[in-house]
């Protein structure tokens, strides 16, 4: 499975880093919360400052150059091509996508967090709005069987954050989130006592159009 970094950006990350992400790059995401439904919700415990784009292929070259690892790391991926330099990073596992995290200052989200980027406190189900647009994003249904650069489907960009990319393009991933109430749909990352660990988020070119939240039983996340 191609994984993308993708959202790996939020605040509160460690206090120093070699290369910091610049201003333009980042969106900030107010603290909130709304009900799905009357025992179930998502809530951010904190604003957020997350990264506005998939991170790409040449964010990615540069943090390898600068902790000595091969590029990409998956060796089915070496045709990475020089003029796809806009193209978002694909192959890496979540240790290393934790890695590039930290040395931006930042970290990669939880399943709420990314939740809560995408829908915000009108509790959306679309990152644009409520209303299914099988064009907005590069999934399935668009047929170009492959990804494409970041920021390419801008009108899928979430309503009031103005984060690219969560829906469609290369998935993402994202870490446990305490007290979560339900699995993400395609949930992987099981430990030995069998509790989710990670999970890869916003389906891909791969992947058909599909709302943020299918109500149960039991409800699940896209």
């Amino acid at each position: 499975m191609l994984l993308a970094v993708g959202l790996s950006a939020c605040g509160e990350g460690p206090s120093r880093a070699p290369n910091l992400l610049p201003i333009e790059r980042l969106a900030f995401v107010q603290r909130g919360s709304y009900r799905i439904t009357s025992n179930l919700g998502i809530e951010s415990e904190g604003h957020l400052l997350v990264g506005r784009y998939e991170v790409t292929r040449r964010e990615w070259r540069s943090w390898a150059s600068e902790v000595g690892e091969s590029v990409p790391p998956d060796p089915r991926l070496e045709r990475w091509a020089e003029g796809d330099d806009d193209l978002p990073a694909t192959g890496m596992n979540l240790v290393e996508a934790q890695a590039f995290a930290e040395s931006r200052a930042m970290r990669v989200p939880t399943v709420v967090e990314w939740a809560w980027c995408v829908s915000g406190r009108q509790g959306l189900a679309y990152p644009y709005g409520n209303q299914a647009s099988k064009a907005a994003g590069n999934t399935l249904e668009i047929g170009l069987d492959r990804p494409v650069r970041v920021g390419t489907f801008p009108v899928s960009r979430t309503l009031v954050s103005g984060v690219e990319d969560l829906f469609g393009n290369v998935e993402e991933w994202a870490t446990t989130s305490e007290g979560l109430a339900w699995a993400p749909r395609g949930s992987r990352g099981f430990d030995e006592s069998a509790r989710l660990t990670a999970w890869a988020m916003g389906g891909s070119w791969r992947a058909p159009w599909r709302p943020l939240i299918r109500l149960g039983p039991p409800p699940t996340l896209l």
